[in-house]
């Protein structure tokens, strides 16, 4: 299973008319809103992901000559952890947007730039390369532009796309709440989905034991899933209660706290309910705790390159790590260089693409969304 960091909320620009009826916002941190421990544990969950596909899943896909000293597993929990996150973080953004095209278009400012370079790489390195298993086309390339290749049943180019299709639904649930002026009730979204999600689980439960990419998953029941959030609604509801906790909602957080727990309880396999319990109290001390441990300069580069970094890594490393094998190097050395390798391009393309789409949003959402001047009607003369 693959899939990428949660995006960053940016800086949003201030609400003419406010998306809720009163303005919850976070104390600042390095001069942002977004708290540093928050961006480290991005870094983190990224990192953790380049990791268990270089160590653990190429491993799975084409084998080794020997195996690498170390493996780090459980790259699934990492994309558990970028939901929560998410679940926290896009209430800051969607509290200061002026309706819901603003926030859609903030998101898609956010996430298409980095991820039309990934994908150009990707398919680049996929065709000239080559890696086994993986099929490109000009066709399939034209349909992954958009992003939601998986409403048509097209396949990814890369397969980590799958959970930025996640948080695609999860974004498109709460700008129909900004539409209807009910972002506070997102609890009751949560909730209504979470009854679903049982009922669902009730009738099918064979599919709760396939993640949202897994191959064996009918690609209809797929897309039911994801649009319902089915396998992880629990991780964006508990995300969404710690926003609710800080921000003085106690109530309404821990009763969200209460139902993602029983739906985990309910619907995901024990092990990952526990570690999902596990990993929602690391975002809560991120965010409750202030640390320089998470919050030093190493992991808040990390966090600062995840976007790329997840989006890149597989399809860029995994033809790299082939060819050094081939080339006679050991796994060992094969996995550092391409490790690094990796790393460096993620911030080259935080830094030369990322960064510089972000300085103009600001500009580009005034243009789109400013109302158009009338222009005055000028009598003809008699």
């Amino acid at each position: 299973m693959n899939a990428p960091p949660s995006p960053p909320a940016e800086a949003a620009v201030p609400a003419e008319t406010p998306a809720v009826p009163r303005r919850l916002s976070l104390p600042t941190q390095h001069g942002t809103t977004r708290m540093g421990g928050v961006d480290a544990l991005r870094g983190i969950a990224a990192f953790w992901v380049v990791l268990f596909h270089h160590t653990v899943r190429y491993g799975h896909h084409y084998g080794y000559g020997d195996n690498p000293p170390f493996k780090i597993d459980g790259g699934d929990y990492a994309v558990h952890l970028f939901f929560i996150i998410s679940g926290f973080v896009i209430l800051m953004t969607a509290q200061r947007v002026s309706g819901p095209a603003d926030f859609l278009l903030s998101r898609a400012l956010r996430l298409y730039p980095s991820y039309w370079v990934c994908l150009i790489l990707s398919f680049l390195m996929i065709t000239l390369l080559g890696l086994p298993g993986f099929s490109t086309s000009i066709p399939r390339l034209l349909a992954n532009f958009s992003m939601l290749q998986f409403l048509v049943g097209i396949g990814n180019i890369d397969p980590v796309y799958w959970s930025l299709q996640v948080e695609i639904c999860f974004y498109a649930w709460v700008a129909v709440l900004i539409a209807a002026k009910s972002l506070h009730r997102i609890h009751l979204l949560f909730g209504a989905l979470m009854v679903v999600g049982v009922a669902w689980h009730v009738v099918k439960p064979e599919y709760f034991q396939l993640t949202d990419a897994d191959p064996f998953l009918p690609a209809h029941i797929q897309l039911i899933q994801r649009v319902l959030l089915t396998n992880f609604v629990h991780l964006f509801a508990a995300g969404t209660a710690l926003f609710d906790l800080r921000n003085g909602r106690r109530k309404r957080g821990a009763l969200m706290l209460v139902a993602s727990a029983i739906y985990a309880a309910i619907v995901v396999l024990p092990t990952a309910a526990i570690i999902a319990g596990i990993l929602l109290g690391v975002v809560a001390f991120a965010v409750f705790v202030p640390t320089r441990v998470l919050a030093n300069p190493v992991l808040l580069f990390l966090g600062t390159i995840s976007y790329p970094l997840y989006l890149i890594h597989l399809t860029f490393g995994w033809p790299l790590i082939r060819r050094a094998l081939a080339a006679g190097l050991s796994i060992q050395v094969a996995i550092v260089i391409v490790t690094a390798l990796t790393l460096a391009l993620a911030a080259a393309i935080t830094y030369g693409v990322e960064r510089p789409a972000l300085a103009r949003a600001k500009v580009i959402k005034k243009r789109l969304l400013q109302p158009v001047a009338k222009q005055p009607v000028v009598k003809p003369a008699v």
